[in-house]
């Protein structure tokens, strides 16, 4: 990725780890109809006074949300506090999740793919993806770069208690970060779709491998932590 594309995420470059929360909004609607509504999620820097340095919105059709849940396609815009969007994900539609049949069908596993926004220089830059793959018993995305190079694996365990950790791995196999579910108390876990995730970023990480990581922690609750779905594979 090029300077001039890493040089938009400052703010993210002096970040060594993120807090990611989920509004409740819109939780008496989906507690009430048991239809999900738009996610949004606050994004706060715990190394800077916890400040908050980023909102991110879903946007989906309520047709979406009502029949196919958290395997809905969706587009989610990034912004600032400053009303400027710095990143667009786009999670298109694939059907049912990879499962022991599907290991050779690239169509079953879900995908997440990350661009620039649209109010900087460089908007509609294609970041990368992230990627669902298969794996026997444990949950397992790949992240990759534009040029379609493997660059980080995130893993996490076939079951969960209270707070809920997957660990992300470089090329070499190394741990060189994590992506923290934390326990959201007993009536919000049972009864709402708001979740909270401490991201602890690799050192040697781009700005853009930054927002690429960051794409995943939102990608982590979709597939791993809304209503009809639970943190193990299918």
């Amino acid at each position: 990725m090029s300077e001039a594309v890493d040089a938009q995420f400052q703010f993210l470059q002096d970040a060594p780890s993120l807090l990611v929360k989920q509004s409740t909004r819109g939780a008496c609607i989906e507690a009430c109809c048991g239809c999900e509504f738009e996610n949004s999620y606050s994004v706060f820097n715990p190394h800077a006074g916890s400040e908050k340095i980023l909102k991110a919105r879903e946007h989906s059709s309520c047709l979406s949300r009502c029949c196919c849940g958290s395997r809905r396609n969706f587009k989610m815009t990034i912004e600032t506090p400053f009303e400027q969007e710095v990143l667009t994900l786009v999670r298109p539609f694939h059907g049912t999740r990879g499962c022991l049949f599907c290991c050779c069908f690239n169509y079953c596993f879900q995908v997440m793919r990350v661009y620039t926004g649209k109010d900087l220089p460089c908007e509609k830059t294609f970041l990368g993806y992230i990627r669902e793959n298969y794996s026997f018993c444990h949950p397992l995305l790949v992240v990759h770069n534009a040029n379609d190079d493997e660059i980080y694996r995130i893993t996490g365990n076939c079951c969960s208690c209270c707070d809920y950790t997957m660990t992300i791995h470089d090329q070499e196999g190394h741990d060189v970060g994590q992506i923290n579910k934390k326990w959201s108390g007993i009536g919000k876990e049972l009864f709402l779709d708001s979740d909270n995730f401490f991201v602890v970023l690799p050192q040697r990480a781009t700005p853009s491998e930054k927002a690429l990581l960051l794409a995943a922690t939102f990608f982590v609750d979709y597939l791993f932590f809304e209503k009809d779905e639970h943190p193990d594979q299918d």
